[in-house]
């Protein structure tokens, strides 16, 4: 799956970068202006909606946060397919006594 919108960083004060956020089986890359920012498990990927079109995404512990322009789409589709994945991950851990 991909989403289109564009990426700003919350601790600098500057215009959002265009980006483009694939979500395929258990990762997640992000492009920025066609380059690759990165490409995380989705064990290590929190998404959260901030408001409207603005979400919160936690890239191992990265933070920045994503404008997408189709937010109902990238909620109903990238954020519960993330969230989907990391519980089925977490439930394959070995119970601990």
């Amino acid at each position: 799956m991909k989403f289109t919108g564009q990426v700003r960083v919350p601790e600098v004060d500057h215009p959002g970068v265009p980006a483009t956020i694939v979500v395929e089986e258990g990762q997640t890359e992000v492009f920025l202006e066609g380059e690759s920012l990165g490409r995380w498990s989705l064990f290590d990927v929190r998404a959260a909606r901030l408001v409207s079109s603005a979400f919160s995404l936690s890239l191992d512990g990265e933070e920045i946060t994503f404008i997408a322009d189709e937010p109902v789409d990238f909620a109903y589709k990238g954020v519960d397919h993330m969230a989907g994945v990391c519980a089925r991950y977490k439930s394959m851990t070995i119970p601990r006594r």
